[in-house]
């Protein structure tokens, strides 16, 4: 993927999402809605995102290769999202649970 440089722009995060959808295969029904209709990263995108895991010393397993790309992509949403000016808080934020409150300490 080219470098966005230092202030990556709408334009430039919308290259960023087409490349990253040319990395999926799309199987069974044309219906995006239909249950039966699979999609899954392409070969060679599978292999780099397993050489990337394994580098660190992930486990790559088919689930963790699918959920980076997935990442990624949310990641690449939410710049676009910014870039284009909007920078209220993240919708899915709101579903993190939230920290209990600290228990006291003793003699405090």
């Amino acid at each position: 993927m080219r470098d966005l440089g230092d202030n990556p722009n709408v334009d430039d995060w919308d290259l960023c999402l087409t490349l990253l959808s040319d990395q999926l295969e799309y199987f069974g029904p044309e219906d995006e809605e239909d249950p039966a209709r699979r999609i899954v990263l392409k070969r060679q995108d599978r292999t780099e995102a397993v050489k990337l895991l394994e580098d660190h010393g992930h486990l790559a397993a088919r689930a963790t290769v699918q959920r980076m790309f997935w990442t990624k992509r949310d990641w690449a949403l939410e710049m676009r999202r910014r870039a284009n000016g909007d920078w209220s808080p993240i919708p899915r934020s709101t579903g993190f649970p939230r920290w209990p409150p600290a228990a006291p300490q003793n003699g405090a």
